[in-house]
């Protein structure tokens, strides 16, 4: 390669930097690990600013989901019964920003009930995921850059 191949390729890896471009790539190829990460999460009874969601009402409901095997402690939801809420995770696109949502039709009653924060990852899990997201980066940056 030379330099100016190299120079037209570096301006093209900023230019795509500066775009979003690269960064997109990365959150697409990981949006899987993404959802994955807030589903578990969620399953610990916890939302993306690492709080405990607001107990249930009913004792007795409380009992019944800790029979069925959460590992959100006692009392705590976790959105989970038969697993559609979890399944429906998707991240899309949104102006300049990504947003994390479900698909399934409980979606906006969670929502109201809990708060936006039920969805995206909090500081460990955007820790986790970190280093997979710089892969993806340096991935895309590599095939930019042609080395």
């Amino acid at each position: 390669m030379n330099f100016q191949q190299l120079s037209n390729n570096l301006g093209a890896a900023i230019q795509a930097i500066e775009n979003g471009n690269i960064l997109n790539r990365a959150v697409l190829d990981n949006q899987s690990e993404m959802t994955d990460l807030n589903t578990a999460q969620l399953e610990k009874g916890k939302n993306s600013l690492d709080e405990l969601l607001e107990r249930y009402a009913s004792d007795a409901y409380a009992d019944f989901k800790k029979s069925l095997g959460s590992n959100a402690p006692k009392g705590v939801p976790n959105l989970k019964l038969e697993g559609d809420f979890y399944s429906g995770f998707k991240i899309e696109r949104d102006g300049e920003d990504w947003i994390m949502f479900s698909t399934d039709n409980k979606n906006d009653d969670l929502v109201n009930k809990y708060g936006s924060s039920i969805f995206g990852l909090s500081e460990a899990s955007l820790t986790e995921l970190l280093p997979r997201l710089l892969d993806s980066f340096i991935i895309e940056l590599r095939k930019i850059l042609k080395i």
